[in-house]
């Protein structure tokens, strides 16, 4: 039996959008040593269209320059804006003196300059396609490549049930002091016709303090002021604060300062390799002097690591220490025009609260190499965003264009409480601080989901402690590296390791494996040939120290750092109560239908509203009613689920006011039947009033209240954001209201308002008991057993026919007065003591009720929790 440790309190309680248009074009393949095939050649038919007539925009990659990036990454260790200006602006110096004669030879052949890269050995170039073949047999150029064109990848995401930022937020923990960089179709720096920023950019959406808006460049052929929306709305994701609207929320890192570079090349949003190659390049340059930790580019790119797009990248991180998420992708299966971001982090789509992957995110085996993907997963389906030039509105749209942010939001929080942390570091936290989803993540990172679903609590907790995290390096005369950390029997541990492509200018860099060891057994390897992270969840089969082992199986370089990161974890386990039996008949009143709209309707009802949306139905008191709760005619089309009940009160205009006056729980099965909510207190309407009753509609489409035929009446509401919406005449619906006052021989009932979690409290109620008495709440650990007897045990021989115990009485009993309603309620509290997590235990109510047998009690039916965290 289990320990329990309880206190009793006064009062009776215990403490116990749519996928945005087309993507760019894939390349054609490249070998490892960076030259074109002839395949990739038949690919390579045109770039896009250059500035001067008959030319088209090619990438040049050279073999080799005069110069290389170390001062570059010197200046930005040091952290003196100052310091890295002046070596920018060498290297800028730089790079035109090396590509001199090369410039000179593409204006003989008729083109011109375009773009010339020091973050990466390249440039941009117009020249005739007639000149292609001359240009790549010249001695410095290694391949070329077509520019192309790049595409945009189309709030409860925050919460606790999500990734859970709220937890951080209500502590004040919001990503403060540093700044991530959006590289999108620009930010609405002008909102409407105000001449200022969106209100989402001001510090807590407050427009009397400052905008957090501190740089808007335009690299594209666009203004930086937003041309589309997809660039504003992704900034709210990662960082934006509240707008004007009911749903809006704060993005994960509302405290950051964000820095936007406009990429788009049309209204359209889209952009090419020329300009997102330019846009790293700047953002690197300004690493120091804006603060930027991360980085956010939610569009479409190529496979290739050789891309010009993808070094850039991938320098960026390497050489500014900024940590970038991409946009997985929307093409399902296919990966050809996804962003390969071996530096960074890959992020899918998945299913806001019930996180199934979408059907549009793309996931691997990736095109090549054939690498697991993408990283990780984050909440990307009908997102509410900011909308470009309105804040009394949402954009709401999906793609893991509206994923992708959220991880970048989450790596700033992050990246401000740990400003030590480096970018490699940072994505071995993040990775091994998710949400492991089942059936769906395994013991490894796997295609489609990577290593599991982003939590920004798990993670911030992470980078906080000092042992779960840091860094390491392996060297051919080191190939190993070994850290020892202590778990405890039974918990779940997730480890990541994280490094970066050292060369972007090959397809070779270091392969390091991870394992697991207690003492010689190995708990959990993880050695994939080709992605730049390895992953491993295990459980501890026993209590002490634990190995995490990194092993180069290969090295590209004379020495490769890492960052490594640990977590522990628990599954999560949902608390849940249900109900059981029936009760016996006592003298109390039960409830009368007092009202009601189609009383006798039957068959299957249809329909699935809007998801997480009020809908309310009209009542009027006909006279002085208390209302205990109400039957509702509905079905749940693939599993029982319990929907949040409500009752409203009228508002001033007749419509529904703005906060709920009743809440309950619809416990709704598979069957189209009525099924009943009972409030924990009765509400008392006066005759003539009108009221509303209704639910909340669940997280997905199985919810289905509508019945098949009957009356119609005009007075459905729907919440829309700010405010209600009505009334409607939707169809055909089937409810019965419930109220005090019915027939004397109730049989009461014990029923639940909320379900037990580690930390927090739920309510078993009880209803239809004999008025002004009192009743004893039975806490207990089996429904089929106590002291040798079986239960349910009949007490007919003690006086009390057709009454039975269903719950053994070996926990503790709780009395509790019962009022002149026949109800009464008991509060308990779940310590948060992870030992009762998955705890079942059983309930039921006896009532003092005299004259209802000669036993003088009655009983209800039986109540089963289960614990959950």
């Amino acid at each position: 039996m289990r320990k329990w440790s309880l206190t009793v309190f006064s009062g009776a309680s215990l403490l116990l959008g749519s996928v945005l248009p087309s993507q760019g074009q894939p390349i054609g393949p490249m070998p490892s040593d960076g030259t074109a095939t002839t395949a990739s050649r038949a690919l390579e038919v045109h770039g896009l269209p250059g500035a001067i007539k008959g030319t088209e925009r090619w990438i040049v990659h050279f073999k080799s320059r005069n110069f290389d990036l170390r001062e570059f990454r010197k200046a930005v260790q040091s952290n003196d804006a100052a310091k890295v200006s002046a070596v920018v602006r060498d290297l800028e110096a730089k790079v035109k003196a090396d590509q001199a004669a090369f410039e000179k030879a593409v204006e003989a052949m008729g083109g011109e300059m375009v773009a010339q890269w020091w973050l990466i050995n390249g440039c941009a170039i117009d020249i005739p396609p007639s000149k292609l073949a001359e240009l790549r047999k010249m001695d410095n150029v290694e391949f070329i490549e077509p520019d192309r064109e790049t595409n945009p990848q189309i709030k409860t995401a925050t919460n606790a049930r999500n990734h859970n930022a709220d937890a951080l937020q209500a502590r004040g923990i919001r990503g403060l002091g540093v700044t991530t960089a959006i590289m999108d179709t620009g930010q609405d720096e002008k909102m409407g016709s105000t001449n200022r920023p969106h209100i989402t950019y001001y510090t807590d959406g407050n427009l009397t303090k400052p905008s957090r808006l501190i740089a808007n460049k335009k690299i594209g052929a666009m203004p930086a002021d937003d041309v589309h929306g997809h660039g504003t709305g992704v900034a709210s994701i990662a960082a934006g604060a509240k707008w004007r609207t009911s749903t809006a929320d704060h993005g994960h890192a509302y405290g950051a300062k964000i820095a936007g570079y406009s990429i788009a090349n049309n209204t359209r949003g889209s952009s090419s390799y020329t300009t997102m190659t330019t846009a790293w390049q700047t953002i690197a340059a300004d690493k120091v002097r804006l603060g930027i930790v991360t980085a956010n580019n939610s569009y479409s790119g190529s496979p290739s690591p050789l891309n010009s797009v993808q070094k850039a990248l991938d320098a960026a991180v390497l050489n500014a220490d900024i940590l970038v998420c991409t946009a997985a992708g929307n093409s399902g299966s296919s990966t050809r025009v996804s962003q390969v971001n071996l530096n960074g982090l890959s992020v899918g789509a998945v299913n806001e609260n019930v996180k199934t992957l979408a059907s549009f995110s793309s996931r691997g085996p990736f095109t090549g190499d054939r690498q697991v993907f993408p990283d990780i997963v984050a909440n990307g389906v009908s997102t509410n965003m900011a909308r470009r030039n309105l804040e009394t509105s949402d954009y709401v749209a999906s793609g893991t264009s509206m994923a992708s942010p959220q991880v970048c939001g989450a790596a700033t929080v992050i990246r401000a409480a740990n400003k030590s942390m480096k970018a490699d570091e940072t994505k071995a936290v993040l990775l091994a601080s998710v949400e492991a989803l089942a059936g769906r993540t395994g013991v490894n990172q796997v295609n489609g989901y990577g290593t599991g679903y982003l939590r920004d609590d798990i993670a911030y907790a992470t980078a906080t402690s000092a042992n779960n995290h840091g860094r390491g390096t392996l060297t051919k005369a080191s190939p190993v590296f070994k850290r020892v950390i202590i778990v405890q029997k039974g918990r779940t541990y997730q480890v990541a390791i994280a490094w970066n492509r050292l060369n972007v200018n090959s397809t070779t860099y270091s392969n390091l494996n991870l394992r697991v060891l207690q003492g010689t057994t190995v708990l959990g390897s993880s050695s994939t040939p080709k992605n730049t992270e390895e992953f491993v969840r295990f459980a501890a089969p026993a209590t002490g120290p634990v190995i995490i082992e990194v092993r180069a199986a290969s090295l590209a370089a004379t020495s490769q750092p890492f960052g490594w990161a640990y977590a522990q974890v628990n599954a999560k386990i949902p608390g849940s109560y249900t109900v059981f039996g029936i009760g016996c008949k006592g003298t109390g009143t039960g409830p009368k239908f007092c009202a009601s709209l189609n009383p006798n309707a039957t068959g299957n009802t249809t329909t699935s509203w809007a998801q997480n949306r009020w809908f309310v139905h009209q009542v009027k008191a006909n006279s002085n009613l208390v209302v205990t709760g109400f039957d509702f005619l509905c079905r749940s089309l693939r599993s029982a689920q319990n929907v949040q009940s409500v009752l409203f009160l009228a508002a001033s205009n007749g419509k529904p006011a703005a906060s709920p006056a009743r809440t309950g729980i619809l416990k709704v099965g598979t069957t189209s039947k009525f099924y009943r909510t009972t409030f924990s207190t009765p509400i008392t309407i006066a005759a003539g009033k009108v009221f509303y009753i209704g639910y909340k509609t669940p997280a997905n489409y199985n919810f289905k209240p509508e019945a098949g035929a009957g009356a119609t009446l005009k007075g459905t509401y729907y919440w829309n954001g700010p405010n209600w919406s009505g009334p409607w005449s939707h169809r055909k619906f089937a409810w019965k209201v419930n109220c005090a006052g019915g027939s004397s021989g109730a049989i009461p009932f014990l029923s639940n308002t909320g379900v037990p979690t580690l930390g927090q409290t739920f309510k078993v109620n009880l209803t239809s008991a004999r008025k002004n008495t009192a009743a004893v709440l039975i806490f207990g650990t089996s429904k089929t057993k106590w002291i040798g007897l079986n239960l349910p045990l009949d007490l007919t021989f003690l006086g009390a026919k057709g009454c039975f115990l269903r719950a053994s009485m070996d926990l503790f009993l709780v009395g509790t007065a019962v009022g002149s309603s026949g109800s009464s309620s008991i509060t308990v509290g779940i310590p948060n003591l992870t030992s009762l997590m998955g705890v079942q235990f059983h309930n039921q109510y006896f009532v003092v009720d005299p004259p209802a047998n000669s036993f003088g009690l009655v009983f209800t039916n039986g109540g089963t929790g289960k614990i959950g965290n």
